[in-house]
């Protein structure tokens, strides 16, 4: 199946218009009718992008229609990257706090959830009192987010950690 062919079968089904632009975190279409979906379009091309039995397949973040039309109407060699910017990991809040513990050179212990952002001084900086910035700088490019200034200004530890592991 050709791109347009999948972008009509979704339409069809869902009975949305201008469906490529429909991302998932819109709530427009429900996940587990949206794995039927999937899962049939690729019946009909003969191709496995995701394997039913796993649900981290189907925790993507933000994908629109498109893209998945994209991934499943495309040959197989060329699909790789579309992939995982579908299927991007998120990081666990542990990884999280290892991550912490490697920048602040201490223990994952060390780190309490209860900690003002402010308190994550690096070593590497000498401890100087704006590092912080440089911390949630590394944070953002590393696990990919965006730090938003209410959590600057007074937020926590355990509040960073579950923005960026999305608990």
């Amino acid at each position: 199946m050709n791109y347009k062919q999948i972008i009509g079968v979704f339409s069809r089904k869902t009975q949305l218009k201008n469906i490529e632009n429909v991302r998932l975190n819109d709530g427009k279409i429900e996940i587990n009718f949206l794995k039927s979906i999937v899962r049939s379009i690729s019946e009909r091309c003969f191709r496995t992008e995701f394997s039913p039995r796993s649900r981290y397949a189907w925790n993507w973040n933000n994908v629109s229609i498109g893209t998945i039309a994209r991934l499943l109407s495309g040959k197989p060699e060329e699909t790789a990257l579309l992939r995982a910017e579908i299927l991007a990991p998120r990081p666990s809040a542990q990884t999280v706090r290892h991550y912490l513990a490697d920048l602040l050179e201490c223990p994952p212990e060390l780190i309490s959830d209860n900690m003002s952002l402010r308190e994550l001084t690096l070593p590497v900086c000498g401890k100087q009192k704006n590092s912080y910035l440089t911390t949630l700088c590394w944070l953002e490019k590393t696990f990919d987010f965006k730090t938003p200034p209410n959590l600057i200004a007074n937020g926590s530890v355990g509040n960073l950690i579950a923005l960026i592991a999305g608990s």
